[in-house]
């Protein structure tokens, strides 16, 4: 990681402090490998991380499924309830 500062002309100047003592308003400047380790992406998850996201999703997806059959079997009571009463 290198610390990065850019003059008031546009040109960029790389700094030689540790990037931890980085003046505010510089910028770090990271190699590809150093973005893939601090980055967060849905697409980089384990097995083992996966499962629970996996899990909830079809839980809701069971949940949703239930609740649709359960407001369509009273729906169809309601329309024979009244067809009886007629």
């Amino acid at each position: 990681m290198l610390c990065v500062s850019v003059s008031s002309s546009g040109v960029p100047t790389v700094d030689g402090t540790a990037v931890s003592a980085c003046p505010t308003g510089t910028y770090v400047l990271l190699t590809q490998v150093e973005f893939d380790q601090y980055a967060v992406s849905p697409w980089k998850l384990s097995p083992d991380e996966a499962g629970p996201i996996v899990g909830a999703i079809l839980l809701l997806w069971a949940f949703a499924y239930g609740l649709r059959m359960a407001i369509r079997a009273v729906g169809d009571t309601a329309v024979t309830i009244n067809e009886g009463g007629e």
